[in-house]
């Protein structure tokens, strides 16, 4: 599952990057919810890769450590900021309409 998940999240990145093209802010924080996202990934494979080496004390003690859910808090805002950001220019663009 972890695989394919890498392979998917960074075919959605890479699917927005033209539909923000035109908005320099944008673009940053897609940049940004990548870099974020990458780290996220990388999170998720120390931890399987404890896991499967046999050390389920430590995979656990790095899930314990919250840092994989402090950066899935991190992403889930970021994009809710984004999806607000083209809400409103979407908005704006049928006010003007």
């Amino acid at each position: 599952p972890y695989t394919g998940a890498d392979a998917e999240v960074q075919a959605r990145l890479a699917a927005l990057a033209p539909l923000v093209a035109d908005n320099p802010a944008q673009t940053r924080a897609l940049g940004e919810l990548t870099v974020l996202a990458r780290q996220r990934l990388r999170e998720m494979a120390g931890v399987l890769e404890r896991f499967e080496a046999g050390d389920r004390a430590g995979a656990l003690a790095r899930i314990h450590e919250g840092f994989g859910r402090r950066l899935m808090d991190e992403i889930r805002a970021r994009a809710a900021e984004m999806r607000a950001s083209e809400e409103a220019l979407l908005a704006g663009r049928g006010d003007q309409a």
